[in-house]
């Protein structure tokens, strides 16, 4: 027994020295075979059970450098890919910004062109209409199927200047009624471009049935009486035909008029002249309303809501006025109840 563990030791020390020869680069020191105790496994099969490291090889300089060249390569393949994905991400952004953003509209150049209306007013001392354009026109340089055409656009009729002349109203005056009436062609352009975009939403919501629910506006006439703008056609102060306020007033009635509520209420109360209609169609007309918005007493701002819904029916009202439809009296009684 106590051979066998003498062998043992000496063979784990030679199996030692070996490992650590080949570790250091040495070369392996010389043993002598030694015989196997009975018993004992044999050198060979030990040293076949033990693991070898792996041997070292020196990496040149050019083999460094290209693997650094690599990784810079790949490293610079991931940036740009990067930098292309942040491009593309910016770009869908700024496509659906653009998408969800309204158009910008832009002036048509009839209404873009500025027009000296006062040499209109000018020729209104001619009496026939055609005569009276071309002066007018000549000195415009313009040809006067030009002008006409301008001036339809720009809401302006040119007959209309022609008889505030005859009435003895003056040019500065039939100049102010028509831009408080809105009137384009007697805005700057800068002015013009600014209204656009409300006037496009305007006509959109009248188109769709939806008047305004803006404040109604009471002012002083030359006639020295309180008028609700755009409700006579007798007055300075209210839409003519051809007028955007009047388009905008005959877009709404006639949707009004396609819907089956609305146009009941409109047989039941625009053709009277008894007093109060107004009023009776602005109260029933509400309550449709309230019913259609669901409106209820715990809404979030309900006076303000229900007040908003009163001067709504009530541009209606002005709206069948505006455009000779609307038999009742308005008073600014009825006006104040909004």
């Amino acid at each position: 027994m106590g051979r066998t563990e003498d062998l043992m030791k000496r063979m784990a020390a030679e199996q030692a020295a070996l490992e650590k020869s080949l570790r250091e680069g040495t070369a392996a020191p010389s043993v002598a075979p030694t015989a196997a105790a009975p018993g004992a496994p044999a050198m060979g099969r030990i040293e076949a059970m033990q693991p070898r490291p792996a041997p070292i090889v020196a990496r040149s300089d050019e083999s460094v450098d290209r693997d650094e060249e690599k990784r810079r390569e790949r490293e610079a393949r991931r940036q740009a890919e990067r930098a292309q994905e942040d491009a593309e991400k910016a770009a869908r952004k700024a496509a659906e910004k653009a998408a969800a953003a309204p158009p910008k509209l832009v002036l048509p150049p009839d209404m873009a062109q500025v027009v000296d209306y006062g040499k209109v007013y000018a020729a209104s001392t001619i009496s026939d209409s055609n005569l009276r354009v071309s002066v007018a026109a000549e000195d415009l340089g313009m040809t006067p199927e030009r002008l006409k055409e301008v001036a339809a656009a720009q809401g302006v009729d040119l007959d209309d200047i022609y008889n505030a002349r005859l009435k003895g109203r003056t040019y500065d005056e039939y100049v102010r009624a028509a831009k408080e009436r809105g009137v384009s062609g007697f805005l700057t352009v800068a002015e013009r471009e600014r209204a656009l975009p409300e006037l496009a939403q305007e006509f959109d919501s009248s188109k769709a049935g939806v008047a305004s629910d803006k404040p109604i506006a009471l002012k002083e006439s030359r006639a020295d009486a309180q008028v609700i703008l755009g409700t006579s056609t007798a007055l300075p102060e209210v839409a003519k035909e051809g007028e955007y306020a009047h388009t905008l007033a005959s877009v709404l009635v006639d949707s009004l008029l396609k819907q089956d509520r609305p146009s009941e209420l409109y047989d039941l109360y625009g053709r009277k002249t008894a007093t109060g209609a107004t009023q009776q169609y602005v109260e029933d007309r509400v309550k449709d309303l309230v019913r259609s918005t669901n409106l209820r007493a715990d809404t979030p701002n309900f006076d303000e809501r229900m007040q908003a819904l009163r001067r709504r029916a009530f541009n209606e009202v002005l709206a069948y006025k505006t455009i000779g439809m609307w038999t009742p009296v308005i008073t600014s009684l009825d006006v104040e109840a909004v």
